[in-house]
């Protein structure tokens, strides 16, 4: 690489511009004489470059839903070699959460515990045995407990035969937005819904039935929770009240009849009301209770004076919808044609 001569007894030579690597030197001595002798060889190491190291994992921001925090890096030094590595947490004031030293080169993973939740940072310092350091770093939030999600309306039991308002509050302890998922039996939409705020859904329901609901919500480090399950009853078909006699424009010569209708609706019957109306107005109104049967047929009698009358029925289901059958037209005459 370089050489020099001289007739001292010590001599101090400075070599310059050397890249990194290993290199060898001697000295070699010759006298007046021409006697000469040669030093040992020794070897000198030049590493002026950090070793290079990279925190492959956790990502850069991202959130994590455990407090035993799993580092992988990848950390070399082509020349001197690689002495040590520093990994650090700290939180977000600053402070030392957890930290240890490795002498491990290539890649590998250490594991580090952290006591809460919140913002924290990941740095990693990497030193050779020539004093040449790197420093890499990441941050991370970390979110370990589970959302909860409060059902607000409908209450469970809630009988209905419109749309409905799927109201709900998702709070958590660190995610500002959560996806929430609602279902009803399904029926699956999911929402984005912001943390601690309540949210409102309007679910449209095409059939008819009991329905089970619930909403999922997981939070930004992907922590899950699921709500209670409410039911919910769609009924959103009108009853059914079909006369059976007297028959439509039926002349009877008693005055006692028996007004019978078959009544039906899909999810159960409430009350039936049977009214019988002649040219004066309303003559008699009689109500029945259907405890919630889905098909019955009823007869209410009524005593009548001769004339004629229109009569139909009016029923109801448990969730307010209703029907009227049909007006059936009835003559009464009791008397007996006069003959001479």
């Amino acid at each position: 690489v370089n050489k020099t001569s001289a007739v001292l007894t010590k001599l101090f030579l400075n070599f310059t511009n050397l890249g990194d690597g290993i290199y060898y030197f001697n000295a070699t001595a010759t006298d007046l004489a021409n006697n000469k002798n040669i030093t040992e060889t020794r070897n000198a190491t030049i590493d002026a470059t950090a070793p290079q190291l990279t925190i492959n994992s956790p990502v850069n921001n991202s959130w994590l839903n455990t407090k035993l925090i799993s580092v992988n890096l990848t950390v070399s030094d082509a020349v001197s070699g690689l002495n040590h590595t520093n990994i650090t947490i700290y939180n977000s004031v600053g402070a030392v959460v957890n930290s240890t030293t490795s002498t491990s080169s290539g890649n590998y993973v250490v594991t580090l515990s952290v006591a809460a939740d919140g913002v924290h940072s990941i740095f990693a310092t990497a030193y050779d045995n020539a004093g040449n350091s790197n420093v890499a770093s990441k941050n991370i939030t970390i979110d370990s407990n589970l959302p909860l999600i409060i059902l607000n309306s409908p209450a469970s039991g809630t009988n209905t035969s419109s749309a409905q308002i799927y109201n709900w509050t998702a709070v958590d302890g660190t995610s500002t937005t959560l996806n929430c998922t609602l279902r009803i039996g399904s029926y699956v939409n999911s929402y984005s819904v912001t943390n601690g705020t309540s949210y409102s859904a309007n679910a449209v329901i095409g059939a008819s039935g009991i329905y089970y609901w619930n909403v999922t919500c997981i939070d930004l480090a992907g922590n899950s929770n699921i709500s209670e399950t409410r039911s919910i009853t769609y009924d959103l078909l009108n009853p059914s009240a079909v006369l059976i006699s007297p028959v439509n424009n039926a002349y009877v010569n008693s005055s006692s009849q028996n007004f019978t209708a078959n009544l039906s609706d899909n999810l159960g019957l409430k009350n039936a009301t049977l009214n019988i109306y002649n040219s004066s107005g309303l003559v008699s109104q009689t109500a029945l209770n259907l405890g919630g049967a889905t098909n019955v047929v009823v007869g209410i009698v009524a005593n009548l004076a001769d004339g004629a009358y229109n009569w139909f029925y009016r029923v109801f289901d448990w969730i307010g919808n209703s029907a009227v059958s049909t007006n059936n037209t009835l003559t009464i005459d009791t008397v007996w044609p006069m003959v001479s």
